[in-house]
């Protein structure tokens, strides 16, 4: 969800509604990932 979120085709309300969650989860998701991208990355 975070990945789909950040390719921004599509609205955070849709991505939500699609997977059963709240759109608040999902810009959370998204902001955590864009703040810790470079240590999840850099791990693999």
């Amino acid at each position: 969800m975070s990945l789909e979120a950040l390719k921004e085709e599509r609205l955070i309300t849709d991505i939500a509604s699609d997977y059963g969650v709240h759109s608040g989860v999902i810009h959370r998701w998204k902001r955590e990932l864009l703040e810790s991208a470079d240590r999840v990355f850099a791990a693999s």
